[in-house]
Order: structure tokens, then sequence, then C-alpha cells
């Protein structure tokens, strides 16, 4: 090294004199490419070894010079450090050539642990640990990533890991250690400031109170403007003992142009005096009493100009509308001097959107609304015209139509609800858009031809939802059968019903005799004669033995009736009837007496919209096998619930005589369980409102009649009425339909 204020500096005696003294200090290295990375970091280190010797020759010959004796470690004969060939470094920290345990010249890689102080060094000898070659080749550096470097190269080389190790142990900035009454100096400092060393005879150690140059400033931050720049920073770690007395801010042109200095005691600094459209690099230093710091310089570089009020030249679009999920960006164009940009929805400033543009992604009904963008610099502001968006939502479906079951000929309503923007609605059947469906709530009759699936599509420009099926069933439950047995003698065994609905209804009748003798009744009744009535007591149909008719036989397998045979005297009539009250009697042909069943069956197809809604019996209660039984059937797909009652001595009302005083009603199903039973109704608001919803004759709350309110399933049930305590006497029975779901 050869410096103008301390001459040649080499760590070879012998080269003191080769290298010519220049105004700059330069260094001259010994390297080739033919040697390492780590030769290179060598040779640096005996560069380190030269500056520390010369400035450490003024303790020449006491035997404490800091570097080689104390840092070191060798020993000094009269003013000679000691260079044994043998090393024995003597428990410091060694040299370029000897780690501290080294016995020889480059003996890096020696595994044999001596102590020293080299971790913890005090010039005055700091705590000792083993140390050998694993201290060193153990560490692992971060290393530039260059395409010419492989840190494989030197990660395994003794000699590189020593010497980062050795360069470790040097004392830096504020290493705070004593050297008797002073303080070890920052050789690094002195290292890569050698002239400023020299100039001011700086040794390796110092007074705690001596003054040096302060540590550099911190922090800097630039803002230009017309002809002029403001420099803020932070003031030093270290003020080097003594007051800052002041800052130098130096504005240096990249290219063409002057310097500025411009001196100050703090921060901010405004500098003064610059050529807009030139671009400068700005440093500061910090001034005290022994000198003037190393600077601290601006990560970028700065062009100041003549600053220009913010105008919009193109304004955002009015509005535009979006899809939910979807994006939009909205712009602004505007000139002016380092212009700044804020987008707002609405009043609130958008947290980010600080650009000449602002995308909205993923739009939602939060995003809909009026933006606006404020461009701002440091001579005012101006805010842009706003944009409307508008989010189209995509419907969501909140409440699926509703299955239904409902009788033929009913008005049935399907209703969908939906969220979203302005929702299109198309109802399909079956998977097949109905015509003219475009409701939210669609609206039919209910019949056999569109009972199925239904579903509404919701439709708007973001998109389109189908809901969940709704399925329209028809209710085929109704009162399919009644029959009633008792004997025909004193009184005739008589039925009624009641049709209604809109079609006509098909009725079957039957008056059984002969034929109840093959399922083991007694006494049967040889030849009954049914006759048919309506409410006005005109005779509509009459019969005595049914004569094998084939439309009969079909209808009575059509209905589940059990057979006739052929030339039975059993009676049957087949009819079609509108609605309204008939009802039908079977008496005994020449007065003749026996034990008859009257059936009624509805024999229209399953679906009709016209049905029974009423069936009764009237006929004479006996004792033991003679009591009067009847049996009905309810056909469909749900449950019905039905009013049954046994009317006896409210029958006098009527002019009915020798009426049963208290019957007793039992109903069964067809596994011969008892479901519901009753004896004296007991005046029950629940029956009396059923009973008045129906249209039955009301019955005095305190008569013995019975009377149940049952819900049943489909199925086949028997009435039983008796006289309680074995009483006799004529009896009816009745069977309304309440209601089904």
């Amino acid at each position: 090294m050869s410096s103008p204020s301390s001459g040649n500096v080499s760590n070879s005696d012998r080269l003191n004199t080769v290298l010519p003294i220049y105004k700059n200090t330069y260094v001259v290295y010994g390297q080739n490419l033919a040697r390492t990375h780590a030769e290179n970091i060598h040779n640096r280190g005996h560069q380190i070894e030269a500056q520390m010797n010369y400035i450490d020759k003024t303790a020449s010959g006491t035997g404490q010079r800091l570097f080689q004796n104390l840092f070191v470690g060798y020993p000094s004969t009269g003013n000679v450090v000691g260079y044994p060939s043998t090393g024995n470094p003597s428990g410091r920290c060694g040299n370029v050539h000897f780690p501290p345990n080294g016995t020889s010249d480059y003996d890096w890689n020696n595994s044999t642990a001596v102590l020293s102080d080299i971790q913890s060094w005090q010039p005055s000898g700091g705590p000792k640990v083993p140390v050998l070659n694993s201290n060193w080749m153990s560490r692992n550096y971060s290393y530039p990533n260059q395409s010419t470097f492989n840190p494989k190269d030197i990660d395994s080389d003794p000699q590189y890991k020593w010497l980062i190790y050795w360069f470790q142990a040097i004392p830096g900035y504020g290493n705070k250690i004593n050297y008797g009454a002073s303080e070890v100096s920052d050789w690094w400092d002195i290292f890569y400031n050698w002239d400023d060393a020299i100039s001011k005879n700086r040794t390796l150690w110092q007074s705690p109170n001596a003054v040096i140059v302060p540590g550099a400033p911190s922090g800097i931050s630039v803002t230009v403007g017309n002809a002029q720049a403001t420099v803020s920073f932070s003031a030093p770690a270290t003020n080097g003992g003594v007051s800052i007395s002041g800052y130098t801010v130096t504005a240096i042109p990249i290219s063409g142009g002057s310097s500025v200095v411009t001196n100050s005691v703090g921060s901010p600094v405004t500098v003064n005096g610059l050529t807009n459209g030139i671009t400068y690099s700005f440093s500061v230093s910090a001034v005290n009493s022994a000198g003037i710091s190393s600077a601290i310089i601006a990560a970028a570089s700065y062009t100041p100009m003549a600053v220009v009020v913010p105008s919009i030249t193109v304004q955002p679009v009015s509005a535009v509308t979006i899809n939910q999920g979807s994006s939009a960006t909205l712009s602004v164009t505007a000139t002016g001097t380092a212009p700044t940009y804020q987008w707002y929805l609405g009043s609130t400033a958008i947290t980010g959107a600080t650009l000449p543009t602002y995308t909205i992604t993923s739009a939602t009904s939060v995003s809909a609304g009026s933006y606006s963008c404020i461009v701002s610099n440091s001579l005012g502001s101006v805010t842009s015209t706003a944009e409307v968006v508008s989010v189209i939502i995509t419907p969501v479906v909140t409440s699926n139509p509703t299955s239904q079951l409902v009788r033929s000929g009913a008005p049935v309503t399907f209703t969908v609800s939906v969220t979203g923007t302005s929702p299109t609605y198309q109802w399909n059947f079956n998977g097949t858009a109905i015509a003219g469906a475009t409701s939210a709530s669609y609206t039919l009759t209910a019949s056999s031809g569109n009972a199925g699936s239904y579903t509404c599509t919701i439709t708007n420009a973001a998109g389109s939802v189908t809901t969940s099926a709704a399925t329209l069933t028809l209710n085929t439950t109704h009162l399919a059968n009644l029959s009633s047995r008792a004997v025909v003698g004193v009184s005739n065994l008589s039925v009624g019903f009641v049709s209604t609905g809109s079609a006509a209804k098909s009725i079957l009748l039957r008056g059984d005799g002969p034929s109840l003798a093959n399922y083991g009744v007694t006494g049967v009744l040889a030849a009954p004669a049914l006759t048919l009535y309506n409410s006005a007591g005109t005779s509509l149909a009459t019969n005595s033995a049914w004569g094998g008719s084939s439309t009969l036989s079909t209808t009575f397998t059509q209905v589940g009736a059990f057979p006739f045979t052929a030339t039975s005297s059993d009676t049957a009539v087949l009819q079609s009837l509108t609605s309204g009250t008939y009802s039908a009697i079977v008496t005994g042909a020449n007065s003749s007496t026996g034990a008859a069943l009257v059936e009624i069956y509805d024999a229209d197809p399953t679906g009709a919209t016209s049905r029974l809604v009423n069936l009764s019996a009237r006929g004479m209660v006996g004792t033991g096998s003679s009591i009067m039984t009847g049996g009905f059937v309810i056909s469909g797909n749900t449950t019905e619930t039905v009013l049954i009652r046994a009317v006896g001595p409210t029958l006098a009302t009527y002019n009915v005589t020798g009426a049963l005083a208290q019957p007793s009603l039992t109903v069964y199903d067809s596994t011969g369980k008892s479901v519901a039973s009753n004896t004296v109704w007991g005046g029950g608001s629940t029956l009396s409102t059923a009973m008045t919803q129906v249209g039955a004759f009301a019955l005095p709350s305190t008569s013995a009649d019975s009377a149940v309110l049952v819900t049943l399933p489909a199925g086949a049930y028997t009435v039983q009425v008796s006289g309680v305590n074995g009483t006799t006497g004529n009896a009816l029975v009745e069977i309304y339909e309440v209601s089904s779901p």
C-alpha cells in the first residue's frame, strides 16, 4: 500500500521503497488467476498486519506493542517482535499464518486444541477456551449469488475459514475493550480511513474521552421541488465524544451541472440552486471538532422540476354495470407534477387504491356505489367526476316451492323466494318449461294430467339457479265402500249416501241375501228387493235378482266386491248419479224376513273429481249375531279423518219408532283391532264442530247417541253397533268424510 500520508506500508520490509507516492492512497496485491479466493483474503490479512505494525510502531522496544505482542501473541526481543518458526502464539489470537494452535506456517488445519482468548480478547488477557480447527471449519456464511463463484470451493478451505474467523476477532466499532486507562480503538476504522488516521496520529488505543469524528447520519429521505430539494435525516448514533456542530448536504449531479453544498445545523435541510431537469445524488455528513463523518447517500437519485398543479384530462366513465364475482377497472388520466391518487367509494377512501387505475375484483353487493378519484400534489388537488358502479347480484333461492297433496280440481299455487338483481322466472313441469309461467308464483288447477314435478329457474345477467323440485300429488283418498248387515223384517234395511263433485258419480248398490249363506250367515233373506231413491223420494232404480249381468260382474271385480252366482236372487244396481243425497232400501219379497247386507261402492276410476262424502245405514239392532254390523273402505294414498256416529234415541225426533235407546259404537281395522269406540258421545266441542262442518244433523249434548272422530289410513274397517245391556231397536250408522291432507 502506498499513501501520501504514510509512504509505503507493506507486510514485507523489502518492498517498502518500490511503490511511488501519489496524492491518493492505493493498494497493490500480488494476486493472480492461478490462486484462489482464500489467497486474496490472505493478502488482505497481511495488509492489515502491515497497517497495524505501522500504527503500533511508537511502542517498539517496550514489550507492549498492542497488535503483535498482545493481540497476535508473539513475544518481543528488544524492539523486534519474535516470529518463531515453530509457532507458539502464547494463547492469544494468532495471525495470518499461525492460528492459536499453529506449530508452523500455514498450520490452519491443526486439530490439536490449545487455550486461547481469541473469542473474548482483552489486552491483559481474556477468558481462554480450547481452540482448534473445528472452531472455524464448522462455521457457515452467506455468500453473494454469482455465476463464477462456487461457495463449495472455499467452505472446505481451512485457510479461508481461519482468516474469516480471525478477522472477526479484530476490535471494531464500540468494542469497549479496556487497555490500561485507555480503550482500544476501532481498528477497522483505521484500516479503511487510513489517511485520516495518519493525519490525526491515531493509535490502536485512545483515551475514553478522546474526540473522534462522529458516525454517519441515517434515515435519509429527499423530496424535490422547483429548483430545490428538501433533505431529511436522523442524527448519527455516536457524536464522536463532542457535540455535532453541523451537517453538510451535498447534491452531486449525475451528469452535467455543478455540485451544490449546503450546510445546516439540523434536519431537514432545504437545498436551493438546483437545476430543473438535472438528476442529483444526495448525501449527508455530520461535523464535529474532530472532523467530518463518512456520508450517508440516498439510495435513489432525484430530479427537481417546476411543479404544475394537477389537472384531470380523462375522466372516469359515468357508469358501469358488472356481474357478481366479475371485475371492473376504473381509470383516470391526469397531468401535473408528481401527482398522487386516492380513490373513494362514496366519501370513504379505499385503502391501497393510490394508482391512476382501481380494479374491483370479484364484485359483491358492497362493491356497488359511486366512485371518484382525488388527484393531488404540493400545489393542490382535483376531484374526478363520479363513476357509478352497479353490481348484478347472482340470484339465490331463499325459499323453495313446497310439495303439495291436493284433490283433483283443487287450486294449487307454487311460490319461490329469491334474492338477486332483477330476476326473471320460468316454471318447469317435469323438466319442460311451462309457457307463460314467468312469475315468482305459479297457480294451476290440480288434475291427473298435471300431477308431477315442478321447478323454477331464476335467471339474470349474472347467472341462473333452479329450485329444488316440488311434487304435486293428487289426493285420491276417499270413502270407497259402505256395507251394513241387519235383519229385514220388522223394519227394512236402508242406506243413505252423499255424492259431491262437478262430474257424475258411478255408484254400485247391492242388496245381498242368499249369497250370505256362503259366508256362514244363517237365516238369510231369501229374496231381497233393492230400490234407489233421490232426495225427493223418487225411485231411480229397482232390482229383484240381479240376473248375472256381465257389466255388473265386471264392476264387482273392479270394486273388489265378492261375486254372486248368476242365478242367485241377490240384487244389484249400477247407476250414474249427479251430486246429491240418495238412499237405498232393501226389503223382503212378499214380506219375507231374514238377514241381509246392503253395499254401496264408488265405481269410478281412481282420481275422479266426484266422490262419496257421507255413507249411512239404518236397520234393526238385535243381539248376538244380529247386532248391526257395517263395513267401510278408505281408498287412496294418505290418511282420512272420518266422523262415525251410531244414532239411536235421536231418531225418535225424526218419527222413527222403536229406536235403540243407548247404542254402543266400536270401530275395528282389518286385523280385528279396535281403533275407536264410544258409548254416549258427551256433547264435546270437537265432535260438535265436526258435525257442523260435514252437515250432519245435530245431536243433543245429553243424548245417549254415540260418536267418534278418528283419522285412519287407507284400508278396510268394520263398525259394530249394539244395544247397551242387550237392548234392541232401530239405529242409524253414519260415516262422514271430514278431511284428508
